[in-house]
């Protein structure tokens, strides 16, 4: 069987101060895109921003803004962005598909690129402050964008749960604290 997965990046709350900042705690650290955002020059923790470390890969996930016009079927739940030479732009619009042992599931497509992404996450969120224990984890298959119809029913079936295990196994633990 051929595999549909090839990268997986876990991203947990860990910083105090940004509302909607995860930061990277493992990676399969092979996905191009996501290897040429980690950061390049160290930044301290001050009082108005959490500390970045040489290596940190770091991505915000939103709610959308209400401004944003789409066709209902189209309009996403979340958003991801992603901080990458010291500028945060758009990674990704989230559309949930469905919620599993009290995840949930979704999908969206790497921006500026033909690749789709899976994501499964467990936000808690207090006044739109993201809270420790919140986890996401991004699953990509490259050359996949125009198949998200068929991937999330491939996730929601279940039928990704060992290419996922797998990609997970493979990963490499990440972060570090900077005092």
């Amino acid at each position: 069987m051929r595999t549909i997965l090839t990268d997986y990046y876990g991203f947990e709350k860990i910083g105090e101060i940004a509302k909607t900042r995860l930061d990277c705690t493992e990676s399969t650290q092979s996905y191009k895109t996501f290897e040429d955002a980690r950061a390049t020059t160290p930044r301290k923790a001050t009082i108005k921003f959490d500390p970045i470390n040489i290596g940190d890969l770091i991505v915000y996930f939103g709610q959308t803004e209400p401004h944003i016009k789409a066709q209902r079927r189209r309009r996403a739940d979340r958003c991801l962005s992603i901080k990458m030479n010291g500028k945060t732009i758009n990674l990704s619009s989230v559309f949930v598909v469905g919620e599993v042992d009290g995840c949930k599931l979704a999908y969206g497509d790497v921006n500026g690129t033909s690749d789709a992404i899976l994501i499964k996450y467990r936000i808690i969120e207090i006044n739109g402050h993201i809270q420790k224990g919140s986890f996401l984890e991004i699953y990509v298959a490259r050359n996949r964008a125009n198949e998200c119809n068929a991937l999330t029913n491939l996730l929601l079936d279940g039928m990704l749960e060992k290419e996922m295990e797998a990609l997970k196994n493979r990963a490499t633990p990440y972060y570090k604290i900077v005092s």
